[in-house]
């Protein structure tokens, strides 16, 4: 036999042998592909036909199933335990906690936090305020707060569990978090040496 009909022949032979190859794994891929979609449909198939439950119509049924049903708290303590992510949080961990450690019913009022969760919450304001001893909160242009409850609530009262001469405040309402400054002067003294 020449070289060239020998490469032919060897060139034949590879062709045929690729062309039973594909057919060999293009039958077998198809193959798992149908047996996939069967499982597929099996399974949705299943899951609509067996009938929902009535519980809607049955006080007692409905009841029932609530009970048995874990609360959302209890579904997001697992989700955390198992070790999820939840990439939708804006809060970093500490401010969560800290958050999760106030009851639902006050978590519009304002409460101490620590310095370090100062400012930690993206989104909220950072407000330096002063209370003289004469028992006047100031902000940072000398001008009088009224409203010292709705804007700090009880945490003139907290000095000293932090730090001796200042108190941080969360106000998840108005979403600032408040450094209030001990001064020893007089809030008179300070509006006096303003004039």
């Amino acid at each position: 036999m020449s070289k060239t009909s020998s490469l032919v022949a060897f060139m034949l032979g590879m062709a045929v042998g690729s062309a039973a190859t594909w057919q060999i794994v293009k039958t077998r891929y198809e193959r798992l592909a149908e047996e996939e979609i069967a499982s597929i449909k099996e399974f949705y198939k299943s899951k609509h036909a067996a009938p929902a439950p009535q519980a809607e119509n049955d006080p007692k049924k409905t009841a029932e199933l609530a009970r048995e049903k874990p609360s959302v708290t209890e579904y997001a303590k697992l989700l955390q335990r198992q070790g999820y992510t939840n990439y939708s949080n804006t809060q970093e961990p500490a401010a969560e906690a800290a958050q999760a450690a106030v009851p639902d019913t006050e978590r519009e009022l304002p409460y101490v936090i620590s310095p370090d969760d100062f400012g930690d919450l993206s989104g909220y304001d950072k407000i330096s305020l002063t209370y003289f001893t004469d028992g006047v909160l100031a902000d940072e242009n000398n001008e009088e707060i009224d409203d010292v409850e709705d804007i700090v609530g009880d945490a003139l009262e907290h000095f000293g569990e932090y730090d001796d001469n200042a108190v941080y405040v969360r106000n998840d309402a108005k979403q600032c978090d408040y450094e209030i400054l001990k001064d020893l002067r007089r809030f008179s003294d300070v509006l006096e040496d303003m004039d």
